[in-house]
């Protein structure tokens, strides 16, 4: 289901309950009104919901920040088979990630686009302790943050670190 740049708001995501039943794809990229409010009526009109069998969320380009993590977060928890998440192109900082650290573990996630956010060095190291734990993801996008030198080498280390037996 494509819903990029739909403009889409608050009310719209809500009634989107029990919609996403037979979705695999759900793509709504540059709908700025999902942050916030928005978010949250998707996660609440889901939750009444059986097991979701979406596997690809797109919410990149939608101004989402640092205290949309913890939605986010339920989100994943929602979709058990989610296995590509896309998140780039928001305001995502070290404090997102923080709030999506344990949920990032968890997850059957095989590739996160985090790219063109507000990531620096802690993400960086939240980001290599994710890759560490979790022996499912494959492919993580993290171009055009401030990651620096310490976060790459933390990634590098996570990444290292999961493949070895």
């Amino acid at each position: 289901l494509d819903l990029s740049g739909c403009n889409l708001k608050a009310n719209h995501f809500f009634a989107l309950a029990g919609g996403l039943t037979h979705v695999k794809t759900f793509d709504l990229f540059s709908n700025p009104g999902l942050h916030g409010d928005g978010l949250k009526a998707l996660v609440k009109s889901q939750k009444s919901s059986d097991i979701l069998p979406l596997e690809r969320l797109s919410i990149g380009g939608c101004n989402l920040q640092d205290e949309d993590c913890g939605a986010i977060s339920e989100l994943m928890c929602m979709f058990p088979l989610l296995t590509h998440l896309d998140l780039w192109y928001n305001h995502l900082g070290t404090l997102g990630m923080a709030q999506l650290e344990d949920s990032l573990i968890l997850s059957s996630l095989e590739v996160l686009s985090v790219k063109d956010n507000d990531l620096d060095s802690g993400a960086g190291s939240i980001l290599g302790r994710v890759l560490q734990q979790n022996q499912h993801i494959r492919q993580v996008y993290v171009s055009e943050n401030r990651i620096g030198n310490d976060g790459v080498g933390d990634l590098l280390k996570g990444a290292q670190e999961s493949q070895s037996p």
